[in-house]
């Protein structure tokens, strides 16, 4: 027998129960997938394994830009004592930190943490630090003494002379951008 002696409504009821069958099982599919997804979200095993790669890649991350785990836990140990003899507030501080890494300058060293730490204590613009040691990390291909012995000299001079420290910045960025114009 051939389906020409089919009524055409058979056919398309056919077709139909093909498609809802083929419906269902992707659907069954798609639940079993969800459930097994769930199981391991909810597992605590995975979520310590996550944490745990996640912990890792950060550590990674850090090594690459040049900060060691011993730097960085003499930086925040610094920092705290800093913080608990109530010379800065702690946003202000890691805002300051925060900026500095998001404009390129990487680099964790006593001099600059110092004098970071002394201008956001005294309330300075630390934009300023900020942009001139970004501007000296390009001119000088990420050269980590130039930027420390920078900010030993702002601290001497500052002292010495009295000077605030956002000031000898803003002159030194004053004088890059005059040096630098056609």
């Amino acid at each position: 027998m051939s389906n020409t002696n089919v009524p055409p409504n058979n056919n398309r009821r056919n077709e139909l129960l093909e498609m809802q069958n083929r419906l269902t099982q992707d659907l069954n599919r798609s639940l079993i997938r969800l459930r097994s997804q769930f199981e391991s979200f909810v597992n605590p095993v995975t979520r310590l394994t996550d944490s745990i790669k996640k912990v890792d890649k950060t550590n990674i991350e850090a090594l690459r830009l040049g900060t060691t785990y011993q730097k960085l836990t003499d930086s925040l140990s610094k920092n705290s004592d800093i913080l608990n003899k109530n010379l800065t507030s702690n946003r202000e501080l890691t805002s300051a930190i925060i900026d500095r890494f998001g404009r390129g300058v990487r680099v964790q060293s006593d001099a600059l943490d110092d004098l970071t730490t002394e201008m956001v204590a005294t309330g300075q613009d630390i934009r300023s630090l900020n942009r001139l040691n970004s501007d000296l990390v390009l001119f000088t291909r990420n050269n980590v003494k130039s930027i420390d012995t920078l900010a030993k000299v702002n601290q001497d001079v500052s002292d010495t002379y009295g000077i605030t420290n956002d000031k000898l910045i803003n002159t030194l960025n004053s004088l890059k951008e005059t040096m630098l114009s056609p």
